[in-house]
C-alpha cells in the first residue's frame, strides 16, 4: 500500500485551496489525489473515484513524496522548433509594417526571400510574437 506522508495543516490548506481554486484541472485532480491518499484511501480506490489509471496515481505520488507541491505542475515542454531565425523574424516584421494589410504578398515574398514554405498563420505567429497585432476597422 502507497499513501502519502502525514501532511502538515499548511500542506493540507495549501493543497485543499488548490483542489477548489486552480485554473488547471490536471492541478486540481493532483492535488485532490494526494488529499485522498492522505485520508489512507488506497490507489485503486482513488483510480476509481478519479477515473486515472493506477500508474498516475503513483507517479502522482511519486512526485509529491520527492518534489513536494512543485511535483504537481506540469513540466515545461519544448515545442516544435521556429522555421525561422531571429534575422528572419525581424525581416518578417518589417516587411509587415511597409505593407500591414497584403499578408498573402508578405507571405510570397518571406518564401521567395527565404526559401523556407510557410503559411500564412506561420507569418502572423510570427507578427504576434513581435508584439504586433491589426484590426479591421469598421465602414461607417
Amino acid at each position: 500500500m502507497k499513501y502519502v506522508k502525514d501532511l502538515l495543516a499548511p500542506e493540507i490548506i495549501t493543497l485543499n485551496e488548490m483542489y477548489r481554486n486552480a485554473p488547471v484541472h490536471r492541478l486540481r485532480q493532483r492535488a485532490h489525489i494526494i488529499l485522498m491518499s492522505n485520508r489512507k484511501f488506497t490507489i485503486n480506490e482513488i483510480a476509481l473515484a478519479i477515473e486515472l489509471d493506477r500508474d498516475t496515481i503513483s507517479s502522482t505520488i511519486d512526485a509529491w513524496e520527492t518534489i513536494g507541491i512543485i511535483g504537481l505542475y506540469d513540466a515545461r515542454r519544448s515545442g516544435r522548433p521556429s522555421i525561422y531565425t531571429e534575422d528572419e523574424k525581424e525581416l518578417i516584421q518589417l516587411k509587415i509594417e511597409g505593407e500591414p494589410r497584403q499578408i498573402k504578398a508578405v507571405t510570397a515574398e518571406v518564401i521567395a526571400l527565404t526559401g523556407k514554405p510557410s503559411s500564412i498563420h506561420t507569418i502572423k505567429r510570427v507578427a504576434k510574437q513581435k508584439g504586433m497585432r491589426w484590426k479591421r476597422l469598421k465602414k461607417k
